[in-house]
């Protein structure tokens, strides 16, 4: 079966069509499809997947980007999926300016510790999330899976160590793992290339000098640069970070 991902940003879509058979994953292509986010794009997109793609994928996935998404990782002193449902949505409310009949409301269990459950839980606005199917439909493309634009890569890692992953990038972010778990995610919410490199500085400046994080860092070649002279410890490329079948994917696919 071939799946496909989709990374919307300000002015490009970054696509990947994976080849899943049996337990085996192969990146069959990546490619780059330009335009500013409208009409432009999505014209753009479904006459690039109709050439790419002739078959169609049998499942797509795409992320919002992370600064349209408010976020809280919980922890919760119960394990019971219907207790979670119902205390999730109300544990998020104050992280928004509009009502939870408004909104749409997903976590992820990011671990279980005995009667204690860890969550990364997230809420964006009816309207945000229904502009971006709309777009998607307008392109043609019909999405499964909608994910948070950092946390996108970030399933990508297992890291065994404690581990910053940093996408120097338009509707990039940032993730922290300890323990092999997130602890911190952060999406960029700047709008310019300016912002964005002011707001890229000051995460590289919040973990300068912490020597027991492995950095891993990809994006944008000049702000990655720029980046690596602000920060006295090592920084790696996201590609050495890579396990098991994403091992494979080439480093320019992840930019």
């Amino acid at each position: 079966m071939l799946s496909l991902g989709i990374d919307i940003r300000s002015d490009h879509a970054v696509l990947s069509l994976v080849a899943r058979t049996g337990r085996t994953l192969a990146l069959r292509k990546y490619w780059r499809v330009e335009g500013k986010v409208g009409g432009e794009l999505a014209a753009a997109l479904r006459e690039s997947l109709a050439r790419e793609c002739p078959e169609g994928p049998g499942a797509v996935a795409t992320a919002l980007p992370g600064a349209s998404v408010s976020h809280r990782i919980l922890q919760l002193p119960f394990p019971d999926a219907a207790k979670l449902r119902a205390t999730i949505p109300f544990e998020l409310e104050s992280e928004v300016p509009f009502d939870l009949e408004d909104s749409v409301v997903a976590w992820n269990v990011l671990h279980r510790n005995g009667p204690k459950t860890t969550v990364l839980a997230a809420i964006t606005s009816r309207s945000a999330m229904a502009a971006h199917i709309d777009f998607l439909r307008e392109a043609g493309i019909d999405p499964a899976l909608v994910t948070i634009g950092p946390l996108a890569l970030a399933t990508l890692l297992a890291p065994t160590k404690p581990t910053l992953l940093l996408e120097a990038r338009d509707n990039g972010g940032l993730v922290i793992f300890d323990d092999g778990h997130i602890t911190r995610l952060h999406g960029f919410g700047a709008s310019g290339a300016s912002e964005l490199a002011r707001e890229i500085a000051w995460a590289g400046a919040a973990f300068q000098n912490d020597e027991t994080r492995d950095i891993l860092l990809t994006g944008d070649d000049a702000l990655c640069e720029s980046l690596a002279k602000e920060i006295a410890n090592p920084i790696r490329p996201l590609a050495e970070g890579l396990s098991g079948p994403a091992a494979a994917v080439p480093a320019e696919a992840l930019r």
